[in-house]
């Protein structure tokens, strides 16, 4: 259903700007997955979410809530991006576990606040 609504709603939104739904729609929906580059981009995108969802999978079989998952991967992206960007001349073989602990670091971070909150005021 929401799919079949956010494919109308995108093709009026397209006739009100004067260029032809279906093409637009064609280009969003299927060349995406018709083409080896847009396979790849797909992968890319999805590969995050894919990782998103495993790990909140767990949480909630566990009877955690959080809503918060895409905030805590893009923290923790921030910070060992961050930190690679910090020393972009270094050639440390330490640099990529201290990315990997560092952006875990970000995300738990991230995440302590509605924890924090969560366990003080609930």
């Amino acid at each position: 259903m929401a799919l079949v609504l956010t494919a109308f709603t995108g093709g009026v939104i397209f006739l009100a700007m004067g260029k032809d739904p279906s093409t637009a729609l064609y280009i969003y929906f299927v060349e995406p997955l018709t083409t080896t580059s847009g396979l790849s981009e797909v992968a890319v995108k999805a590969g995050p979410l894919i990782l998103i969802g495993i790990g909140l999978s767990f949480g909630f079989r566990a009877g955690i809530w959080n809503i918060g998952a895409e905030g805590q991967y893009i923290a923790g992206a921030i910070a060992g991006g961050g930190l690679a960007v910090y020393f972009h001349d270094s050639e440390s073989t330490l640099l990529l576990p201290a990315m990997l602990v560092l952006g875990t670091l970000g995300g738990m971070t991230w995440a302590a606040v509605p924890a924090l909150l969560k366990t003080r005021f609930n």
